[in-house]
């Protein structure tokens, strides 16, 4: 997700946030603000929709492998997904570093990411 190269953690900068014992900081890349210096609610909100973004693509791909795992596209989706994967993981750590509750509608994610996969595959492949 593009919004996801924003950020930029440094470890041990001076004013920074604690997260397991680390002291953090987060620099936005393209216009040098800190955390010191911007709404800690947008932060909160932005890590979240980002984290609800690749949490849907991930179930999205999730759907996709169910049906077209053992296909010839089985190994380039398998490839993009763990690329998400790795997406995912940066925003659930970030979750963590700045207490960020998930967003409500995960289990609605789950549910409707892992269906849209499924069912596009389904309907482009004809399986």
């Amino acid at each position: 997700m593009a919004s996801g190269s924003l950020w930029r953690l440094r470890s041990g900068a001076a004013g920074s946030l604690s997260a397991y014992g680390r002291r953090i900081s987060v620099r936005f890349c393209s216009s040098g603000m800190t955390l010191d210096n911007i709404n800690q609610a947008a932060v909160d909100r932005i890590i979240r929709v980002d984290h609800a973004g690749e949490y849907g693509a991930n179930r999205i791909y999730a759907g996709q492998m169910a049906i077209l795992g053992r296909t010839s596209v089985g190994p380039v989706i398998q490839k993009m997904w763990d690329q998400e994967k790795a997406h995912l993981k940066k925003f659930s750590e970030l979750m963590v570093a700045f207490r960020v509750r998930p967003t409500v509608l995960m289990p609605i994610w789950n549910v409707m990411g892992f269906a849209l996969g499924a069912y596009l595959s389904r309907i482009a492949y004809g399986s």
